[in-house]
């Protein structure tokens, strides 16, 4: 049911803090967790449709005092939707990187590829992982949630450097094979002359 009470002063200033800052936090970070993930963010969504369903009824209520309760979990939700996305996109690009870094460095040298540095690999880890931790411990926080979201996009540009230092597992396949075959080739060679 439509109110056509206008918004009291109070109800209307706090929804427009709302839908300030926070509401363009949160919508930037759900995009940049779908981009960085390279799927939809469902939960971001989903919490940004409970946004929604507040703000109905924040702006449908006589009551000022219900009005301002659903606005503040509409914030909460504004603010779940922002970490949950990134913490999700970070934890996901962490443990993909792992995989990544996971390559001996016996295959590095068997394709003539060079050997990351072990220290700079396990810093680049270890910040990550720091990182993501304390993203976490600060999440709920209300004074520290954006700083949550920042340490997450910390989190991931770690991830990130750290896959640029290493080959694809496919290019170290790759360069394995050629090497195999190109061995194969002259020994090949040396037996047919041989004969």
């Amino acid at each position: 049911m439509t109110s056509n009470v206008p918004l009291s002063p109070i109800v209307l200033s706090t929804l427009r803090e709302i839908m300030g800052h926070p509401y363009h936090l949160s919508r930037d970070a759900i995009i940049y967790s779908e981009v960085v993930t390279g799927e939809l963010n469902y939960k971001g969504m989903g919490e940004l449709r409970d946004v929604l369903e507040h703000l109905q009824r924040a702006i449908n209520t006589n009551n000022e005092e219900e009005a301002l309760n659903d606005l503040t979990e509409a914030y909460e939700h504004m603010r779940r939707a922002a970490v949950e996305s990134v913490q999700r996109a970070a934890t996901k690009e962490y443990f993909e990187t792992l995989e990544t870094i996971r390559i001996p460095s016996l295959a590095f040298k068997a394709a003539f590829l060079e050997v990351p540095d072990k220290g700079k690999v396990r810093e680049l880890r270890m910040d990550a992982m720091e990182k993501i931790a304390k993203g976490r411990s600060n999440k709920a926080d209300k004074d520290k949630w954006e700083n949550s979201i920042e340490d997450f996009k910390s989190a991931i540009e770690n991830c990130f450097e750290l896959k640029d230092m290493f080959p694809s597992d496919i290019e170290v396949k790759y360069r394995i094979l050629t090497i195999l075959f190109g061995l194969i080739t002259i020994i090949s060679l040396i037996y047919a002359y041989i004969k």
